[in-house]
This record gives structure tokens, C-alpha cells and sequence, in this order.
């Protein structure tokens, strides 16, 4: 059984993406850029999600010992799980799996599958841009689809 809200949060060095799912539906879904200024900020950030929404359950990244993120980004990201913990909510850290060649092609896929968010995917970029600050909107998207693929292991999981 899925449950009523699924809240996934995904960030960077740069900002925060989150998707709101209701049951199965897409619903909400957004990039800010301010959160990943600092471990407080997006604490904040996701605190005032969880007020907002009121999802049952919210996804993150876990963070485990072997990981190529910077030292500023997994104390984001810890920072998020820890404000996840601490609210009435199911926290699923989840590691984040990608079964494309890209990220871009893994953000077309994902809207193939949920045409609401398809005006969003960004063009392919070349060697030179900088990533496209809505791509982490994806990620959010493909750790919330990982959960909804699977909801009742993955929850299962996260309960123990």
C-alpha cells in the first residue's frame, strides 16, 4: 500500500529540488535555491515542507561512508535526514541508484512516466555549461519513483 504523501528531497552544492507525490500522482514539485546555503537553512528548508504538505513520508539520500560527495554536500544532506528523524514522519534514507548513462537521459525517462514534469526535463548540456539548476528536481523524482517501484519493502525497510 502506498501511502497518502510521499515528500522526496534531493540537494546539492547549489540547491534543493523536492517532488510531492499523492498516492501515485505527482503533485507538487520545485528547485530552491537558498536551502543549500548552509546546514540550518535547509533543515529549515524541509522542516517548513513537512508543515506545509504533511507527508507521511519522507525520502533522502542516505549517507554512508562510501560516497564521492564533497564533505559540504553530506552535511546537507545529514542535515536533512536528522530534520526528517526528528518529525512524525516514516524518514527512508535511500541510496541513490541511476540505471541510465546520464542524468539527462535518466530525466527524460522519469518524464515519460510522469508527463506533468516534462516541460521541465533540460536540454542536454554540453561540456562547458554548468548543470541546469532544475536537474535536481530529478533526482528527488527518481528517489521518490525508487520508493513508489517497491513501497512496501522500501517502507518495510525504513520502519526496522
Amino acid at each position: 500500500m502506498v501511502p497518502h504523501r510521499i515528500l522526496a528531497v534531493a540537494i546539492n552544492q547549489k540547491r534543493l529540488g523536492y517532488v510531492l507525490f499523492q498516492r501515485h500522482e505527482l503533485k507538487e514539485w520545485r528547485t530552491m535555491t537558498k536551502p543549500s546555503a548552509s546546514r540550518a537553512e535547509a533543515a529549515g528548508a524541509l522542516q517548513r515542507l513537512i508543515n506545509d504538505f504533511k507527508p507521511a513520508v519522507v525520502v533522502t539520500e542516505r549517507v554512508g561512508p562510501k560516497t564521492s560527495r564533497s564533505a559540504s554536500v553530506l552535511a546537507l544532506k545529514s542535515a536533512l535526514s536528522r530534520t526528517a528523524a526528528h518529525n512524525y514522519v516514516l524518514d527512508v534514507a535511500i541510496d541513490r541508484t541511476c540505471n541510465f548513462a546520464n542524468k539527462y537521459e535518466e530525466a527524460s525517462a522519469l518524464a515519460d512516466l510522469y508527463p506533468a514534469i516534462s516541460p521541465w526535463v533540460p536540454p542536454k548540456r554540453r561540456a562547458f555549461d554548468h548543470q541546469p539548476p532544475r536537474l535536481i528536481m530529478f533526482d528527488a523524482l527518481s528517489m521518490a519513483h525508487q520508493v513508489l517501484q517497491k513501497p512496501t519493502i522500501t517502507l518495510a525497510a525504513a520502519m526496522s
